[in-house]
């Protein structure tokens, strides 16, 4: 009788917390929904896709960390010669990217300089995607609507997942909920922590066998602050005024961090034949990554 009156609490509160997120879930995807449906005008339905054809097996996605300035000509020419996913200010390290995403569009001077790269980044044949459309700072979407539609960019259909209590039985499930394919899910794509995890989902979602990660230091300082020089002259002054604290970038940190998660994914994803590696062994995603030699 003591055990049962200990279990039935415990299953009460999983059926609550089951109930809340499975709520909350629906209503981020309706935001999703209406904001989307506000910034496509009539014939823009189609910029509204995740799509992508791969062109190589290995997919690179490439982040700003300071490691990508210190990269090597035969390492850079491998690099080239695979498909490279960029974001955000990556862009501003000179690669010719398959696809790329953004996800400030506001009038901050972040805003400003990421839309003036991924505008000159698309000139290139790019294939670009603005996330994030559920944010707050989109909810007058004209002038969103203005920039996609006049460059062709596409829209990811995506929300962020609703947060769970700490448990590796949650992590895992995350997780799980992470890879479900966009056609089982109505088009929608789900984020957790880090755009980095949605892109690498995206990779095994249209078919890559294996991603290499590049530039994602997650600790230090940008590449474009610690090697200016490392900047196209014509791209200087899209540098943002920012940098992130030699601590640690954010989404590293707490039991949900990105290292966490990335490491969750690549025990599910490789049982799967898809596999993820990391570019060099000093960087935090070593503890869960092997290091590939390029």
């Amino acid at each position: 009788m003591e055990l049962v009156s200990r279990i039935r609490p415990k299953i009460l509160r999983s059926q609550v917390e089951e109930l809340t997120f499975g709520m909350r879930s629906r209503v981020r995807k309706a935001r999703t929904s209406a904001l989307v449906h506000r910034v496509c005008r009539p014939g823009m339905e189609h910029l509204v896709t995740w799509r992508l054809e791969p062109t190589s097996d290995l997919a690179v996605i490439v982040a700003p960390g300071q490691g990508i300035a210190e990269l090597n000509d035969k390492q850079l020419a491998f690099i080239a010669s695979k498909d490279v996913f960029g974001m955000n200010f990556s862009g501003l390290f000179p690669l010719q990217y398959k696809g790329y995403f953004f996800e400030v569009a506001d009038m901050s001077a972040v805003g400003r300089r990421q839309v003036s790269l991924v505008e000159r980044i698309s000139r290139d044949g790019t294939t670009v995607w603005f996330k994030n459309v559920w944010s707050r700072r989109y909810e007058s979407p004209v002038v969103l609507a203005d920039l996609i539609r006049e460059n062709n960019f596409n829209i990811l259909k995506d929300y962020h997942l609703p947060s769970l209590p700490e448990s590796r039985r949650n992590l895992r499930r995350l997780c799980a909920i992470l890879q479900r394919h966009p056609d089982s899910e109505q088009g929608f794509v789900s984020q957790m922590c880090s755009s980095l995890n949605t892109i690498i989902c995206l990779c095994k979602a249209w078919g890559y066998k294996a991603v290499l990660l590049v530039g994602t230091d997650l600790v230090g300082d940008y590449f474009f602050n610690a090697y200016p020089n490392a900047v196209p002259e014509h791209l200087v002054p899209l540098i943002p005024p920012q940098a992130t604290p030699a601590s640690g970038h954010s989404t590293n940190v707490g039991y949900y961090s990105v290292t966490r998660i990335i490491g969750t994914l690549r025990d599910s994803m490789s049982a799967d034949g898809f596999n993820m590696y990391i570019y060099r062994k000093d960087v935090a995603l070593s503890s869960v990554l092997p290091f590939m030699a390029f």
